[in-house]
């Protein structure tokens, strides 16, 4: 869909959520089709018990609370939240509200 969106010349934002290597293919491929691509997490996500997993979750947070000053700035035509169902399934975001709330009705929200 991004792809689609940058032939089409829309704005477009990929928000990665577990990802912190600024080498992977997706970045490289997207800087070509000059897609925005922002890393805000710290990488793979440790155990709960584990002492950097707090980090992790700050990490997340800060993205979700990124995720939604752009969802509510009409700045981009397509946000992707990449990871973010990761996220979600390690334990972030118990109690956050229901991200589609925050949208621009025009805004195209993709979760992955």
């Amino acid at each position: 869909m991004a792809m689609r969106a940058a032939g089409h010349s829309q704005s477009i934002l990929v928000l990665q959520f577990m990802k912190s290597d600024d080498s992977t293919g997706e970045l490289a491929g997207c800087r070509a089709l000059g897609i925005e691509v922002k890393q805000v997490g710290l990488g793979f996500v440790p155990p709960k018990d584990n002492p950097a997993y707090p980090d992790h979750q700050r990490a997340a947070e800060a993205g979700f609370e990124q995720a939604v000053r752009v969802m509510q700035s009409g700045e981009y035509d397509l946000l992707v939240l990449d990871e973010i169902c990761g996220a979600v399934a390690r334990g972030f975001w118990m109690k956050q509200p229901l991200l589609t709330q925050f949208a621009s009705p025009l805004l195209i929200l993709i979760l992955s």
